[in-house]
């Protein structure tokens, strides 16, 4: 969505889009109905980054804002700007004597008076005494200029529903898998939302695509699933990431092939995946760990030119990178990284850059 800063139709699509996948559709038709431009953009998804926009970005764009406002205050040793998630709200929520409808959870009859005063003669009248000196103290004990109101931040009751709940419109599937040794470590959806409904399951024995129906009329609907790749019994997916496009996904298999003295060496492998089945192979380089050394970790940049792995003994660890723009039916990494600790995960910091993490170590590589 670019790095400056977001315009009318960046907040509007947001929206938009939190509204669908909340299942609010009035709010979100009448949204779209007083945006609808049609001598500009007739449908919001041909917005030019409509499809930049993932799942859920609206809440996501929020916490990192509140995360990273958190940080800046820590940082600069200031008071947050955005107080809706600080700690310290329900002191001082209960702390300021300020009237509030959303003090209960349920109105709570009058209580009976002892006392008479000018207030009494007058029904309508709320029953708390004024205590003037707390603008006062409300203006010492509060330093803040920019403090919200009291009376428009929710109370510690938040969660409690005060409107007409409407009808739900989320839906449930349940299902088995017909394979009893298999089992399910890691589900991955399409990240294009044009496939969202398609999911990758993986795991044990496992190596899985879904195609979920949109909306199911009653419980009895299946999902269609298709096997992208015979597993070997005792073989296990270790690790499994979405192509940004969301045409392929990769894997990293683990399985073991019988020698014929008998024993057993174990086998790994790299490999995309798509619902027709296997793509392409890659050239592994975990030889350099010696024994035992899994996949844990796969990484697409954002825009899916390059492909990282990491690979641990526990002992060691190694990054490798793959050009994953070539077209080529099996790829040799363009980079390998071996390191003397175990690498825990590594990330992209950008499209030619990577951050590592692993044992008391932070490094990042361009």
């Amino acid at each position: 969505m670019g790095d400056g800063a977001l315009g009318s139709d960046h907040i509007n699509y947001l929206i938009l889009r939190y509204l669908q996948e909340a299942g609010h559709e009035n709010a979100a038709r009448a949204l779209h109905q007083d945006w609808h431009r049609p001598q500009e953009y007739g449908d919001p998804e041909k917005l030019p980054f409509a499809s930049l926009v993932k799942q859920h970005e609206l809440v996501h764009i929020i916490q990192d804002a509140i995360f990273h406002d958190q940080l800046l205050a820590q940082v600069t040793n200031q008071s947050r700007r955005f107080n809706l998630t600080t700690r310290q709200f329900a002191h001082r929520a209960s702390t300021d004597r300020r009237p509030s409808t959303n003090q209960h959870d349920f109105p709570l009859p009058p209580a009976k008076r002892s006392r008479k005063s000018n207030d009494s003669l007058n029904p309508d009248s709320m029953h708390v005494d004024p205590i003037p000196q707390d603008h006062d103290q409300d203006a010492d004990r509060d330093p803040t200029p920019d403090a919200p109101e009291p009376e428009h931040i929710p109370t510690t009751s938040s969660a409690t529903q005060t409107d007409k709940k409407l009808k739900s419109k989320s839906e449930t599937m349940y299902w088995a898998l017909d394979q009893p040794d298999a089992s399910i470590m890691h589900a991955l959806w399409n990240p294009q939302l044009s496939h969202s409904t398609r999911l990758l399951t993986v795991g044990e024995s496992l190596c899985r695509f879904y195609d979920l129906p949109h909306h199911t009329k009653n419980g009895l609907q299946r999902a269609h699933h298709t096997d992208a790749e015979t597993m070997p019994k005792g073989s296990v997916i270790t690790a499994a990431c979405w192509h940004p496009s969301g045409r392929y996904a990769t894997c990293a298999l683990d399985s073991t092939r019988r020698l014929p003295d008998g024993s057993h060496e174990s086998v790994r492998s790299m490999f995309d995946a798509t619902v027709q089945g296997t793509k392409r192979l890659y050239d592994l380089h975990g030889y350099l760990l010696q024994h035992s050394a899994i996949i844990v970790a796969l990484r697409y940049n954002n825009s899916g030119t390059r492909l990282l792995s990491v690979s641990t003994n526990m002992k060691r660890g190694l990054v490798e990178i793959w050009d994953a723009s070539q077209p080529a039916t099996s790829l040799d990494p363009v980079a390998v990284k071996l390191f003397n600790q175990p690498v825990i995960d590594a990330v992209w910091a950008s499209d030619d850059s990577i951050v590592v993490c692993g044992e008391n170590r932070l490094d990042f590589y361009q």
